[in-house]
């Protein structure tokens, strides 16, 4: 089984057939990984919701606790930015965008990986693979040329 993201995007150009069944599941597993990311994105942005609005009420209850004399919008919020439990739910949340983000390129390199499958499989179609051919006239000499080669490496091998 493929372990890293570069192996997962490694293409096997001896085994297109198993590249390209392999190709439908990858994408479902790292779309799944993208699902829980972006329920957790949601989960970390409410929970950001949450410690702001209970810090709120607390600082609007008991200012003094927060080192503040006077309630100003702009005290409060300096007093919620720098609470740790608020410092910690913007922890959370920025991990949660990152792991989205990295997803969000897993993914889209996924995609790259299935349009370089068509690409090989169009070459590997069109001959791109194969061994080259002589024009017409030159196939005869080509063989001579072949079969001279094989005799003389049977005669060293003998020696």
């Amino acid at each position: 089984m493929k372990e890293t993201k570069e192996d997962i995007l490694h293409i096997d150009l001896f085994n297109l057939e198993d590249e390209w069944n392999a190709q439908p599941n990858l994408y479902r597993m790292w779309s799944d990984k993208m699902a829980v990311a972006k329920s957790d994105l949601n989960d970390a942005k409410s929970n950001l919701e949450y410690v702001r609005a209970r810090l709120y009420i607390q600082i609007m209850n008991d200012p003094a606790s927060f080192g503040l004399e006077k309630t100003t919008e702009k005290a409060i919020d300096s007093a919620l930015v720098s609470s740790d439990d608020y410092q910690e739910a913007q922890g959370e949340l920025n991990d949660a965008k990152k792991n989205v983000a990295m997803l969000e390129g897993m993914l889209e390199a996924l995609n790259q990986r299935k349009d370089a499958l068509k690409d090989e499989v169009k070459l590997h179609l069109s001959g791109y693979f194969s061994e080259p051919t002589a024009p017409e006239g030159c196939r005869e000499e080509v063989d001579m040329m072949k079969k001279r080669a094989v005799r003389r490496k049977g005669v060293r091998d003998r020696d």
